[in-house]
């Protein structure tokens, strides 16, 4: 049996934002039943919730069927870039698509840019 919860690829458009931000994606195939749901998002608010006890600032936005954040590292961090990333389920899919650049970006943006992913899925 082929093993379909591996990441795939799934080619997005980064230059919408308008620069060289870097902008991952990741994408799974969604065969989880609820309960490895509910674990796999209890994994991602405990990592914004390890930023926080590092000192970052974490900004959660609930947008039209998406989870996202915005995370911005402490001052004395001078070297770590700030992140939005936004999480959603589409087409069978669960992914993610974050943002990193010192450029001012918002939740919103990224929203359009996880969206622009989401209508390239099988």
């Amino acid at each position: 049996m082929k093993d379909r919860t591996k990441a795939k690829r799934c080619p997005a458009a980064t230059g919408s934002l308008g620069g060289p931000p870097t902008s991952p994606l990741s994408v799974i195939r969604q065969v989880l039943s609820g309960e490895q749901r509910a674990a796999g998002l209890a994994k991602l608010r405990q990592a914004l919730e390890d930023l926080k006890k590092q000192g970052w600032t974490v900004e959660s936005a609930n947008i039209a069927g998406a989870a996202c954040s915005t995370a911005r590292p402490p001052a004395s961090e001078s070297s770590a870039l700030p992140l939005v990333g936004c999480f959603m389920e589409s087409k069978g899919f669960a992914f993610s698509v974050y943002v990193v650049t010192r450029a001012t970006v918002t939740p919103q943006q990224v929203k359009a840019l996880a969206d622009k992913a989401a209508a390239r899925l099988p």
